[in-house]
């Protein structure tokens, strides 16, 4: 068990490198984990302690920032396509390898192995299409993440957050920047979360959410009208209607203003998004 006990310090080394999210996860998937895959296949480890690494590699990643310590659990491992981090779990990993090793073994056409006279092992979808055995591990996968995005469905606070999101066709493609934005600094990546689930500080969230606070006055601190919650403080406090919004509405409609200067002739370039540049009147 010893490459179980460096398993959790590989997984800090990985995760405290100052690296971007999408590579700090990589790093722990293809680093960290490396090192228990590689005997996965010969030994036989109790559920229960792996469960514990994987708990440890959570707790490590919330205690340097890269996940708020109330978010979704599931929501790390799911890919970050849906919404996830893409961090590999270290019970998954072995379930997943004692099924193909078994797999490989009973297809295996040596005349020894053939011998044994095992049929290789198969199964069967909810439809009831048997599978064979060479495509059960791709099944595996696709049902595992089925497994927890349902996990994250049934979550009534965070996870009905996140679950809003994958079904309004409106936002379709509302999690793309992470699969397209590898060099994303953690701290963006976390801050951008504690918005979509909501676990921003406001008195709504300490006092509903994490019971933390004693005060039973939940109206903003700013305008001092509404209760202080994070819809509010997006787009629905007056106290930052003529700044904050002004600003952000001003530098999303620069950019379609710009490419509107460009078509018609009168700049030659259109500045990045992030350029700091405003239009000026000639």
């Amino acid at each position: 068990m010893g490459h179980v006990k460096t398993f959790p310090s590989k997984t800090l080394c990985s995760l405290v490198e100052p690296l971007s999210n999408y590579h700090k996860v990589a790093a722990s998937n293809q680093y960290a984990l490396a090192v228990l895959m590689n005997p996965m296949w010969t030994q036989s480890w109790p559920i229960a302690e792996l469960q514990q690494l994987d708990r440890e590699s959570c707790k490590i990643l919330k205690e340097n920032g890269g996940y708020h310590p109330m978010g979704t659990t599931d929501l790390i491992y799911l890919s970050r396509k849906f919404g996830g981090r893409g961090l590999k779990s270290v019970e998954s990993t072995y379930k997943n390898i004692k099924v193909k090793t078994a797999i490989k073994l009973y297809a295996n056409e040596d005349p020894t192995m053939r011998m044994l006279s095992y049929r290789c092992p198969t199964a069967n979808t909810e439809e009831g299409e048997e599978l064979p055995g060479e495509k059960v591990g791709g099944m595996m996968r696709i049902k595992e993440e089925e497994s927890r995005t349902e996990e994250v469905r049934q979550q009534k606070w965070q996870g009905k957050l996140i679950e809003a999101r994958w079904d309004d066709s409106d936002v379709i493609g509302c999690f793309s920047w992470l699969c397209r934005w590898k060099t994303a600094p953690t701290h963006t990546v976390a801050g951008v979360y504690e918005l979509y689930q909501q676990l921003l500080p406001t008195k709504i969230y300490q006092q509903y959410k994490t019971k933390t606070s004693n005060n039973t006055d939940v109206k903003c601190r700013m305008c001092g009208k509404a209760m202080e919650s994070v819809p509010h403080v997006l787009s629905g406090c007056s106290a930052l209607a003529q700044s904050k919004y002004k600003t952000r509405h001003d530098a999303a409609l620069k950019v379609l203003f710009f490419d509107l200067l460009c078509d018609v002739g009168l700049i030659e370039s259109v500045p990045s998004w992030s350029s700091p540049e405003t239009p000026k009147p000639e």
